[in-house]
């Protein structure tokens, strides 16, 4: 069947055109309006799958069930993925989930970033987070300004940062330092800090650690200064003490 439309007229109004068995539709141009909740979509299997429901610039959600279309004022949100961004509302701005159900909590929420399946999607009105991998951030709550890196729903994750602070921790939640460690335990590889032995800087520079594979160093200053070390005594034998430099004193 061929459906001719001639140069000055249009095929109907509002009119649909179905095409069944395997036909192939052919356009140079496919001119959709600004989708909202009744149209400016493409379906698949009736559910809706490529629009951009909302206000100006657009968004842009692909996946069955990924965005709002209520959301008539968000704007500049990126939704790819099933349910994607499916919660926003009309004032959720610069949000960007990849992945099914990723960000598929927040409502007015704003620059949160979730890539991963159900990536930040216990997130609903807090913002600027940035949560990457399977799961991550399920189990945080409603929180903002944070950095989550993890592939399961963890309430201590694999790496957790606070933007707003400027700390990072591993398997923690609460870090309490620049750079939080968690605690080592008794089976090899898994001391809380390890340095590989390498060549001392050739000029030293104040605040470095340093390991030589024999020797610990420490620069306080412009100085490299050895780490003073002692050995177990046995059957009498004195501790062998390193560091003193060339002149030591040693008060009683």
């Amino acid at each position: 069947t061929q459906v001719q439309f001639n140069n000055a007229g249009a095929f109907g109004g509002d009119s649909d055109m179905t095409f069944v068995s395997g036909t192939t539709l052919n356009l140079d141009i496919l001119n959709l309006p600004t989708s909202s909740a009744t149209e400016g979509y493409l379906t698949i299997n009736g559910t809706k799958f490529l629009h951009s429901a909302g206000g100006s610039p657009i968004n842009f959600f692909g996946g069955a069930g990924a965005g709002n279309a209520t959301a008539t004022t968000s704007i500049n949100n990126v939704g790819i993925g099933n349910n994607a961004l499916n919660a926003i509302t009309t004032s959720a701005l610069g949000n960007v989930g990849i992945g099914s159900d990723a960000v598929g909590g927040v409502t007015t929420g704003d620059y949160n970033f979730g890539f991963g399946g159900e990536a930040c999607v216990q997130v609903t009105t807090g913002g600027s987070n940035v949560f990457i991998g399977n799961s991550s951030g399920s189990a945080s709550g409603n929180i903002s300004q944070r950095f989550i890196v993890d592939v399961t729903s963890d309430t201590t994750p694999f790496l957790y940062g606070e933007f707003n602070t400027e700390r990072l921790c591993i398997e923690c939640n609460a870090p309490t330092a620049r750079f939080h460690l968690p605690a080592g335990s008794a089976t090899a590889g898994y001391s809380p800090l390890k340095f590989t032995s390498g060549t001392d800087l050739t000029t030293p520079e104040a605040g470095v650690v340093e390991y030589d594979g024999t020797t610990f160093k420490v620069s306080p200053s412009t100085v490299r200064q050895s780490i003073v070390t002692s050995s177990t005594s046995t059957a009498g034998a004195a501790p062998t003490v390193t560091g003193f430099g060339t002149s030591p004193s040693v008060p009683n």
